[in-house]
């Protein structure tokens, strides 16, 4: 009896207060022969996909990596005013979103980075566009504190990030829209 072990994704649409929630959850299905014997939630194995995929999931985690030492680096040389605090932020920021993105892989088997990073619904939209106004109100107080160096160009590219987020945000949800009508 030849046993086989298959990994799926399951998707399911929950309509919830007169929208609908996407729930993903990775499964893996073991097999005897024509009969289930076990399912087993958890992330996919990557050992099934193909070198590429591998490659390219792992390599987001070197990136981040690598921003996180050259935050060290950065905040280590203190050069400039604020050197210290943006070293250690990216740092901190690096290694906090390295051990989000692999929570939400174990959590639902997701490797995107667009659902991870953005809202798909009208609600949540509203809340990110606040977030992301106080961050960039933020970033023109902190860049306008400091005439030069690495705290002021932190504040600039926080202006810019916080801009970028709510117009990507927008796309987002107008495009998850158009694809459920």
């Amino acid at each position: 009896m030849a046993v086989t072990s298959e990994s799926i994704i399951e998707v399911r649409e929950l309509a919830v207060n007169g929208g609908t929630i996407t729930e993903t959850r990775a499964l893996t299905v073991i097999r005897e022969t024509g009969r289930e014997l076990a399912v087993i939630e958890g992330p996919p194995d990557l050992s099934q996909r193909s070198l590429c995929t591998w490659f390219a999931f792992w390599a987001q985690f070197v990136v981040l990596g690598f921003a996180a030492v050259l935050g060290g680096i950065f905040g280590g040389a203190a050069v400039d005013p604020g050197d210290q605090t943006c070293g250690v932020v990216l740092s901190l920021s690096a290694f906090l979103l390295m051990f989000m993105r692999l929570k939400t892989w174990y959590d639902t088997g997701s490797t995107g980075w667009v659902r991870f990073l953005f809202v798909d619904d009208m609600n949540s939209l509203v809340a990110a566009i606040v977030v992301f106004v106080l961050l960039a109100l933020a970033g023109m107080f902190i860049a306008s504190r400091v005439e030069f160096g690495g705290l002021h160009n932190s504040g600039v590219a926080l202006v810019l990030a916080s801009t970028l987020g709510i117009l990507f945000s927008i796309k987002n949800v107008f495009d998850v829209a158009e694809r459920r009508h």
